[in-house]
């Protein structure tokens, strides 16, 4: 099988722990000739109203980072449930593109001994900056940025001359601005998921084998009660706890799980299911993977290049990488420079300050020490909310 094809495998699996997992819970835009390329309805494809050339000085790219036999590519598990654009479903909601998973993987080749994939999520409710968002300081919460950017480049095409896949393509290159910005990093790469997608793939490999306790099955069965309403399912609710295998709508449903916990505990879920994937994976007959290849790459959107997928996936087959996972926020550091409630402007909303949250997460993925350094920060019972942009997101850096 083509190395193209099993990097494009990897990131769809990987997707479908991003899926659900909001904020601990995961392709790339350029000038090349590529998925990237806005295309239009009709023959003039010379006039793109989304400037879509990912370069540095336009997402905000952190320069001082190393970038030699490492590459960032960032992951978004889309909510897209609703109808078109054009009509709302039955309960008045509009087709929504909220990313309610955010992701980083990080593909490490810098040690040819110790090979590393890292995957680092960041809280979908974290408050950040987005350029241009119609809000106090343009502060709102990382889910939004997506949309944001879709929004901004439907409203801009009034002859709707381009597609939605070239709108969905226009929201992940402000998320990746968003995360560049705000967490000081240098992406250029992308991939997103949508919901019905994720079901989709879970079912074409059988299903997952997952305990389910007690006390997740009445929050799991509204979910898939919610589900079946707004998506038009018809997916069986469970009966009772215990390990069982879940199809691919029962499985999304286990992932969406939160209230009973925390948005950090869905995390958790999210990675069970995508270990039960991984191993559900292994016992696939090996007739049957050129037919699962395919499909993973029919509905996995990204703006890798088929060069770039080819190299990445051929160091992946052949070194078998370690693979590490990270989370923000970070409880384990500090709690107390973390503040999460319901914020009178945001609602429920995770604050925290970014530039230390930066340094973990650079710290994370290019094993330094920089956070060591910084004075650990603090937050105060009811954050007032007075960030201003930023005049720059180079100030951390790993030389």
């Amino acid at each position: 099988m083509k190395m193209k094809k099993w990097l494009s495998f990897l990131l769809a699996l990987t997707m479908l722990l991003c899926l659900c997992a909001c904020g601990d819970d995961s392709k790339k835009e350029e000038t090349k000739t590529s998925k990237t390329t806005i295309t239009t309805k009709s023959d003039d494809k010379n006039q793109p109203i989304i400037d879509d050339k990912f370069n540095g000085e336009d997402l905000n790219i952190n320069t001082e980072l190393p970038t030699p036999r490492i590459v960032n590519i960032a992951l978004f598990g889309l909510d897209e449930r609703g109808e078109t654009d054009e009509t709302l479903t039955a309960n008045g909601k509009s087709k929504t593109y909220h990313s309610d998973a955010v992701m980083i993987l990080t593909i490490d080749r810098r040690d040819s001994s110790n090979p590393k994939i890292k995957l680092s999520s960041i809280a979908r409710d974290t408050l950040v900056y987005v350029e241009g968002y119609n809000s106090k300081n343009s502060m709102t919460k990382l889910t939004y940025a997506f949309q944001y950017g879709y929004n901004k480049a439907r409203s801009e095409d009034q002859e709707r001359r381009y597609t939605q896949e070239d709108y969905k393509n226009a929201g992940a290159k402000a998320a990746v601005k968003a995360l560049n910005y705000n967490f000081h990093m240098n992406i250029t790469n992308y991939a997103y998921l949508g919901f019905m997608e994720f079901a989709d793939i879970i079912d074409y490999i059988g299903g997952v084998t997952i305990n389910v306790q007690q006390r997740e099955l009445n929050e799991m069965n509204k979910h898939i009660r919610s589900a079946n309403v707004e998506c038009a399912l018809e997916v069986k609710e469970l009966s009772q706890a215990g390990e069982q295998v879940l199809n691919g709508g029962q499985a999304l449903a286990y992932c969406r799980i939160r209230k009973i916990d925390s948005d950090l505990k869905r995390t958790q879920r999210c990675r069970d299911v995508l270990t039960a994937a991984y191993n559900k994976v292994k016992t696939i007959p090996i007739n049957k993977l050129p037919e699962l290849v395919s499909q993973l790459l029919s509905i996995c959107h990204t703006n890798l290049t088929k060069e770039e997928l080819l190299e990445i996936g051929t160091w992946a087959v052949i070194n078998s990488p370690e693979i590490l996972n990270y989370t923000l926020p970070d409880k384990s550091v500090q709690a107390d420079w973390i503040w999460a409630g319901v914020h009178p402007d945001y609602n429920w909303v995770w604050i925290y300050d970014l530039d230390y949250a930066s340094a973990l997460l650079i710290d994370f993925i290019y094993d330094k020490n920089t956070a060591a350094d910084l004075p650990k920060p603090t937050m105060p019972n009811e954050p007032m909310i007075t960030a201003a942009p930023r005049t720059s997101s180079t100030t951390i850096a790993t030389n």
